[in-house]
């Protein structure tokens, strides 16, 4: 029924009509045509396969590893459905085999093999089983391996909140993470939690703001705009950064401040240098070479921890036992803490009515500084710490 809605649809917009829609989707010149409206040239003699995904940064770092996965082992084309179109072109871009489309629906699904949900657990939303079994027995068997997971793991409802909220509590009793949650049962090994995130080796950042020999930490307080930019309650408050700053340029004297900045963020008093609006690739470039990097859990800590750079995360709305990479510092809030998907906006809104979430208020810019220093003493051993 919504296919033919769709069709009909199409059929009596006028272009200008259309044109206006993408203008209010924000569907600007480096964004493919919004699906609704295009034809897409499928290859029927691959598997042909739609997922549906959004999120920030982090979540398409993630989102990576399956669909690398899937390319390597089968012979497929991806096609990549989108409203965070900037951060799925940046993890994505380059991929061989993959298209994004800035969309949250095709025309239809009876286009591809199969149609996959990436949130935070893989659901198959639709698959033609004798055209799949004929491409791919092996696929076809993984399929029904992830249906059969979901229905013994995943509950079912229509309530969203409730939904993520027993599958992150579950997470935690049962081993698993952001990352390995996404494993269906086995299907997709993602125990290693990386996603093959490499840098520039021709870039000249470094030498551009002199900062080579790793002679500095890397800051940051900045959220992905499409989930809420700097109202995030998980970021950790401007005077925390301001008090951690004040206290570690009184205790160190030769390691640089870089803070990595968006635009128009404000820049925290006392840094060395403020970088705003690097490229992805130099920004990859300056973590990869940081001594630490300090950084509420989004996206820089996810592509700092695939560089192989330690980052120090302060946790409070957001679980650290889902979130937080085990080669990292992660500080928990020692109050209230791990409200995510309580309300509707926890994410923009302290569900307790806190101007400032209490939970990243309590973490101290001394309590960032005192595991920094343990770090920073094994790196640095001529520190009389």
């Amino acid at each position: 029924m919504l296919h033919k809605f769709i069709v009909w649809l199409k059929a009596r917009l006028p272009h200008g009509f259309k044109q206006k829609l993408k203008k209010l989707l924000g569907i600007g010149s480096t964004a493919q045509e919004v699906s609704l409206f295009a034809r897409l040239d499928i290859d029927s003699s691959k598997i042909n396969i739609a997922i549906y995904a959004g999120g920030g940064l982090g979540d398409f770092i993630v989102y990576k590893a399956i669909i690398d996965s899937l390319l390597n082992n089968y012979n497929c084309m991806i096609y990549l459905f989108t409203l965070s179109y900037e951060n799925a072109v940046t993890i994505l871009g380059n991929t061989i085999g993959l298209e994004v489309h800035y969309s949250v629906m095709t025309q239809n699904n009876e286009q591809f093999d199969l149609v996959l949900d990436m949130d935070h657990f893989i659901n198959v939303r639709d698959f033609n089983m004798s055209r799949l079994k004929n491409k791919s027995l092996k696929l076809y068997d993984d399929v029904n391996r992830i249906i059969a997971y979901n229905r013994a793991n995943i509950p079912s409802t229509d309530n969203i909140l409730a939904q993520r909220n027993v599958i992150i509590f579950r997470a935690k009793y049962l081993g698993l993470n952001r990352w390995t949650q996404l494993s269906c049962g086995g299907v997709f090994d993602m125990t290693s939690m990386r996603s093959g995130i490499t840098i520039d080796e021709c870039s000249s950042i470094i030498d551009s703001y002199s900062l080579k020999n790793n002679s500095y930490i890397t800051i940051s307080r900045g959220a992905d705009v499409d989930m809420g930019g700097m109202r995030q309650t998980k970021i950790w408050p401007l005077h925390r950064y301001v008090e951690f700053v004040s206290l570690f340029k009184a205790k160190y004297t030769t390691i640089k401040i870089v803070q990595l900045a968006l635009k128009d963020e404000p820049e925290i008093p006392g840094t060395d240098i403020v970088i705003r609006d690097a490229s992805f690739e130099d920004v990859k470039v300056i973590l990869s070479n940081s001594q630490a990097h300090i950084s509420n859990e989004g996206g820089l800590v996810h592509t700092a921890t695939q560089l192989g750079t330690r980052c120090i995360v302060p946790f409070g709305p957001t679980p650290a036992h889902y979130y937080g990479y085990p080669e990292n510092i992660n500080i928990v809030s020692p109050v209230c803490k791990g409200c995510m998907e309580t309300t509707d906006d926890w994410f923009q809104r302290c569900p307790r009515g806190y101007e400032s979430a209490e939970c990243m208020e309590a973490i101290t810019g001394y309590m960032i500084l005192e595991k920094l220093a343990n770090h920073i003493l094994i790196l640095n051993a001529d520190y009389n710490l």
